[in-house]
């Protein structure tokens, strides 16, 4: 028996990629989850500034809620463009492959969120050790004070 046609390299490559889709419109969904629970809660930081809760706070730093505001809205925009790119390719990857100009779409897709991905946990590195830096800073100068 003659062996049939060996498949077009790029039939076994979307196979591939076809049993990833799920997972990565599963997490491309949870992405738009917590962006919208980071939203959420600035506006529950906004709602109690506004309301005057936490001014009956003894403690309260409006510096501090201001902070943790924009550190919540900075972080809700951090996880919009890999859900965007998550979600993308999981809808490239759904539909069949008619050649490997498809492949390559979605290809293309998964390597800007591994990109985006990349940069941004050398970033959060690069500032937590600049904030472990500061910390033993911190707690030098105090020691040498008293």
């Amino acid at each position: 028996m003659a062996p049939g046609p060996a498949p077009a390299p790029h039939a076994a490559l979307a196979e591939r990629l076809r049993v990833a889709q799920p997972w990565l419109r599963l997490v491309g969904i949870l992405c738009w989850v917590a962006a919208g629970l980071l939203l959420a809660g600035m506006l529950l930081l906004l709602l109690a500034d506004s309301m005057g809760l936490a001014s009956r706070n003894p403690e309260y730093d409006g510096a501090s809620a201001g902070f943790l505001f924009l550190v919540h809205g900075a972080l809700a925009i951090l996880h919009v463009y890999p859900a965007v790119l998550l979600l993308r390719a999981a809808t490239l990857i759904r539909h069949p492959f008619d050649d490997a100009t498809s492949v390559a779409k979605a290809l293309e897709a998964l390597r800007r969120l591994w990109k985006y991905l990349g940069i941004c946990i050398v970033v959060g590195l690069s500032l937590a050790l600049l904030l472990v830096g500061a910390i033993v800073l911190i707690a030098i100068s105090q020691a040498a004070g008293s």
